[in-house]
């Protein structure tokens, strides 16, 4: 451990003691919220430091979970509704989205179907999606927006509005054979299995981002005439793609916030 690590560290525990002193409640974790001891620090630098040391929850400011408002409707594409399994965790706050492949036995098994948002995206709101992905090597994983008068009549990903993470070798690698994706930070999309994408969505600000979460090492968006399309359109749900019992997408928040961090 280098003296800077010792000396983050130390800070960390003073700010940590001072605010049990204040008055907080001790425990493992100390939520904090309109402290100007983190106003002081880029967000960057202290996402370093609470990454070392997890000894402070930070609540975001000027932000609303909106998951709950959520449901998602199975489509009958390809039989999707008589295929698709939607659990919602109530302890968690959490819609768990995959395929039963054990009590269906039509035509369409492996077939792709998927499920969308019954909530019409709002043409002005910024909103924050974070989506856990989980699959076996071979399987896309894809979500994304779609029209609403598109339900039901083609596939989700028909309208070109969407991110594809290709599962291999144990990784999750952003990539398509349809879509150009344009990086505005790092490059090369990859996530482990069981990581978290967070999609940043603000139709007016022509605003389609995909993001390693929590880390932010990468940035990346579609192509300028599909953002340009997407600023004009008010019909837009969010859609989750299913094609086998072994993909899962895990929506573990839906946020709606006044400003996106970098």
């Amino acid at each position: 451990m280098n003296e800077q690590t010792i000396n983050d560290f130390i800070l960390l525990l003073k700010k940590k003691q001072q605010l049990e002193n204040d008055g907080y409640q001790q425990s493992e974790t100390l939520k904090t919220k309109n402290n100007l001891f983190f106003q002081r620090y880029k967000k960057a630098e202290f996402k370093r430091l609470l990454k070392q040391f997890p000894i402070f929850d930070i609540i975001p400011q000027n932000q609303r979970n909106v998951l709950n408002d959520f449901q998602f409707i199975k489509s009958s594409y390809n039989e999707g509704d008589k295929r698709i399994y939607i659990k919602k965790n109530n302890d968690q706050n959490q819609y768990e989205i995959s395929i039963d492949g054990q009590n269906y036995y039509g035509n369409f098994k492996g077939y792709v179907s998927y499920c969308a948002s019954n909530i019409v995206l709002q043409q002005n709101t910024k909103y924050i999606f974070r989506i856990q992905l989980k699959s076996d090597n071979y399987n896309d994983l894809i979500f994304g927006l779609m029209k609403e008068k598109n339900f039901n009549i083609q596939q989700g990903k028909s309208d070109l509005m969407y991110a594809c993470f290709k599962s291999k070798n144990n990784k999750l690698q952003l990539q398509s054979s349809y879509l150009t994706y344009n990086y505005l930070r790092g490059q090369d999309m990859e996530l482990e299995q069981g990581g978290i994408v967070e999609l940043r969505i603000w139709q007016s600000g022509k605003l389609f981002q995909i993001l390693d979460y929590p880390n932010y090492d990468c940035k990346a968006t579609l192509q300028n005439e599909t953002l340009t399309q997407l600023q004009k359109m008010n019909d837009l749900k969010l859609f989750i793609e299913v094609c086998t019992s072994q993909e899962r997408h895990i929506i573990t928040d839906a946020l709606i916030v006044e400003e996106f961090d970098d």
